[in-house]
């Protein structure tokens, strides 16, 4: 087992007991009831651990990993069914989704993999990123190392895709290419990479995809190269994804602006993610996200430490 080395908390806090009351929803009926936990462990932490980094509506900090007290593990032992969740996100002005049992997916079974299920936070054996299914990437740099250097990790907190220098440095380079006849213009910090939002293709075709292609080279996650854009400015859009520097933690973290419309599934018991991508469907959409009638198919399965 290997972890990677990421620890966003540095000092101690109380740990205490209450009890607390969710809405739960009944798919079949679309009607939701309070349900309580009797005994729900917390942690009562100081307000500046949410400054600085989250909006300001924000009021605490839910766990999603596998310990014994994080969000999804403490609901699945107080009601009894499988640790999982899901995560539907959407743009900051509309609601997101999130489930803490499965709703009616449906999985390709060919497209698991097992993995090592004990670090805390979602890691992915990613083996190369493409361009229209072109590689680009080397593999080494996303393998976890002994150290706990490497990897691919799943950010909500973060909110554009981070890449290590070299990856960065070779991914934006092959972007530039892939995008031929968009001029660039001086890049705007964050970002790297920057181009004239006046000549950019109007539509989906002529902006390539983005493939991060998992350790089984059959998993596949697809982001839509427009959706990988930012508008920073009237007349500028950028590529959203920042330069880590040598030394990240992780070669990749996959962050919260690309993973808006993407419908993602943890399976903590098994140690499996799987993805949806709302953002291909014209049938589902994470913002008016059909409770009745949520019926995923997931397209793809990754291997998860």
């Amino acid at each position: 087992m290997r972890c990677t080395r990421h620890d966003p908390f540095t000092e101690s806090s109380e740990l205490a007991l209450d009890v607390v009351s969710i809405q739960a929803l009944d798919q079949a009926s679309n009607r939701s009831q309070w349900v309580t936990i009797p005994h729900f462990l917390f942690a009562c932490a100081p307000s500046s651990l949410l400054q600085g980094q989250y909006p300001q509506a924000v009021q605490g900090v839910a766990g999603l990993g596998h310990t014994t007290v994080a969000l999804p593990i403490q609901l699945a032992s107080s009601f009894g069914f499988r640790p999982q969740f899901s995560l539907c996100l959407s743009s900051p002005r509309r609601k997101t989704v999130g489930f803490f049992r499965k709703p009616s997916v449906q999985v390709q079974p060919r497209t698991y993999n097992p993995s090592n299920h004990r670090c805390a936070r979602r890691v992915l054996h990613t083996g190369k990123i493409s361009e229209d299914q072109q590689p680009n990437c080397p593999f080494n740099t996303f393998s976890l190392n002994n150290q706990g250097f490497g990897g691919t990790l799943i950010s909500t907190t973060t909110p554009y895709t981070v890449l290590e220098h070299s990856v960065f440095k070779t991914f934006t380079e092959f972007f530039a290419n892939q995008l031929t006849g968009v001029p660039q213009v001086e890049a705007i910090p964050p970002f790297g990479l920057c181009f004239d939002a006046n000549i950019l293709p109007p539509t989906r075709v002529g902006t390539p995809n983005i493939d991060f292609v998992m350790q089984n080279k059959n998993v596949t996650w697809t982001f839509l190269g427009v959706d990988a854009l930012v508008r920073v400015r009237p007349n500028v859009s950028c590529l959203a994804v920042v330069d880590g520097g040598s030394n990240p933690g992780a070669a990749i973290t996959i962050g919260a602006y690309q993973l808006e419309g993407n419908f993602v599934h943890f399976d903590l018991l098994r140690s499996r993610v799987g993805f949806y991508r709302s953002r291909l469907s014209q049938l589902f959409r994470c913002s008016n996200f059909n409770f009745t009638g949520a019926h995923l198919a997931l397209e793809a399965d990754a291997t998860a430490e």
